[in-house]
């Protein structure tokens, strides 16, 4: 089955989400939109995949 291909808007308010896609099977976190860099990048560290975050095709 392929993942369902999620952008999550809010690095802290799509915490939830990121937290969902990171322990389902169906489903990938493949782009997050926030003007907080920090936040960001606790992210991208937090998925440990920061390039599937920049490369990506929706």
């Amino acid at each position: 089955m392929e993942k369902v291909k999620i952008g999550v808007m809010g690095a802290y308010r799509g915490t939830s989400m990121i937290n969902y896609c990171r322990q389902a099977d169906n489903a990938q976190v493949v782009a997050i939109c926030d003007k907080w860099i920090e936040g960001l990048e606790r992210q991208k560290a937090a998925l440990n995949d920061p390039k599937n975050l920049l490369l990506h095709r929706l």
